[in-house]
């Protein structure tokens, strides 16, 4: 969380505190900094959930999935064999 003292113009000030800028990884209940997205095929886009480092799953370069649809790949490719 960053902080900041602002002057009140008054000889006092403020103390302003804001969230982190950053958005967090949405695997429950890890709420780690997001560093990628889920690239997994959905519709005429991709799922896009947020991932942390540990949540995702690099399938790729520049390619990653979340735990739900690594797992569904996973289990697709099991049944082909």
């Amino acid at each position: 969380m960053g902080c900041e003292v602002r002057p009140d113009g008054k000889g006092g000030g403020m103390i302003l505190c804001s969230r982190p800028a950053w958005k967090l990884c949405q695997v429950e209940p890890c709420g780690r900094k997001q560093e990628a997205l889920c690239d997994f095929p959905v519709g005429d886009g991709t799922c896009d959930f947020r991932l942390c480092d540990t949540h995702r799953k690099t399938v790729g370069p520049n390619k990653d999935y979340c735990p739900k649809h690594n797992l569904a790949v996973m289990e697709g490719a099991r049944d082909k064999r």
